[in-house]
């Protein structure tokens, strides 16, 4: 089968596509070209074929639905949709047969939590026009619609926080201040918000990649529905800086502040990011991914950010 991923050297593309070639696929990735993938030292990557492609210009122009169907491909992968525009006009093509089609959408739907750990079957609380959750619920119920009407055999699958050890993950304050992992390795005071107990839901990229690999491997229980793709646990911003700490054999020394005394202590872009983690406090279930699918993360939060910071203290750029 033919395979067509778009951002295909990405954070996720980097672990997906290499899934992909081992599962069989005969694999075609598009990428702007700028950059080679984060494991390009698989050997499996000899095996793709490579399209650049600019994909708002080609978008500008009407043209990269066509462009993305001139391959004719069996399964389309679309993780860098971020408007129902661009999500109209990737599939506009292929409305004549149910192609298989996995779109990556984002945690961010549930803008605020009514129960949690929160399953796919809660509210998408995220309904600020034109914001990043929004825009992807509104891709989210177009393209379940569309599979409604046996026009398209979509799966959307919502992320939390991409990560894996070729880029530091959103630390403990809910940023990505390479001070932060710092100061927890050289046992200096770490500043938290409030009183640390935030959340943050990681999921490793290769965990993410296993998850799509099963959602195509089983399209009985998968086309048509939307997964979370989370660790099985949610982490305190405090468990997360100790469990850091700890892990390369120190131990956090914190500090908390109430969020006006935190926010006036950080860069504002640091303030920001923390802002919209900590007010979010995300904590998903992944309970729908075990039942349907028989699929288990294998990485915590904790495994992914102690496996990152080590790859880049070998690095020397911690």
């Amino acid at each position: 089968m033919r395979a067509v991923v778009t951002g295909g050297t990405g954070h996720l593309g980097s672990y997906l596509v290499p899934c992909l070639v081992k599962a069989g696929y005969e694999v075609i990735c598009i990428s702007r070209g700028e950059r080679g993938a984060y494991t390009q030292e698989d050997p499996t990557w000899a095996e793709v074929e490579f399209r650049s492609a600019d994909r708002r210009a080609m978008e500008a122009e009407g043209k990269f639905g066509e462009f993305v169907a001139s391959l004719r491909p069996d399964l389309i992968c679309d993780l860098i949709s971020y408007t129902p525009a661009q999500a109209e006009q990737i599939v506009a093509p292929f409305l004549e047969r149910p192609t298989r089609f996995i779109q990556i959408g984002t945690i961010w739907v549930y803008e605020y939590k009514i129960t949690v750990p929160v399953t796919e079957e809660h509210p998408h609380t995220e309904r600020r026009p034109n914001s990043y959750g929004h825009n992807k619920t509104l891709i989210e119920n177009y393209l379940l619609g569309l599979t409604r009407e046996n026009k398209l055999a979509a799966t959307v699958i919502n992320p939390g926080h991409i990560s894996a050890r070729e880029w530091l993950p959103i630390n403990p304050q809910g940023n990505l201040d390479l001070k932060v992992w710092t100061k927890l390795l050289s046992g200096q005071k770490l500043l938290l918000p409030n009183d640390g107990q935030a959340t943050l839901h990681h999921v490793h990229s290769d965990d993410l990649a296993r998850l799509i690999l099963c959602c195509l491997e089983q399209p009985e229980n998968s086309v048509g529905e939307t997964f979370n793709a989370v660790c099985n646990e949610a982490i305190t911003l405090r468990g997360y800086a100790e469990g850091v700490a700890a892990h390369f054999g120190k131990k956090a020394v914190l500090e908390f502040a109430a969020w006006p005394e935190f926010e006036k202590q950080l860069r504002t872009d640091d303030a920001n990011a923390s802002y919209d983690h900590v007010r979010r406090s995300p904590c998903c279930s992944m309970e729908k991914a075990r039942r349907k699918l028989g699929f288990e993360p294998r990485e915590t939060s904790l495994s992914i950010a102690a496996a990152a910071v080590e790859w880049h203290r070998e690095r020397g750029i911690l």
